[in-house]
């Protein structure tokens, strides 16, 4: 899936594109990541994701993930 989004707060204005994929993993694999541009990253539940505090499109994909899960 790809999305296209405007941006807001402190880079406002200029439009994110998102290219939403799956990758195979273990919740026990540790996860790397850019320490100076995110606080923490974790693995959550398709019911846990806070949606309210993601990208608009998220739950897009994670409806599209379930539906390949029933």
């Amino acid at each position: 899936m790809v999305t296209c989004t405007t941006t807001v707060g402190l880079t406002a204005g200029h439009t994110d594109v998102s290219l939403w994929y799956i990758v195979r993993s273990s919740r026990t694999q540790k996860l790397k990541y850019d320490e100076n541009e995110f606080n923490s990253v974790r693995w959550f539940s398709f019911s846990q994701v806070p949606l309210d505090r993601s990208d608009l499109h998220l739950g897009r994909f994670i409806k599209k993930l379930m539906a390949g899960y029933s």
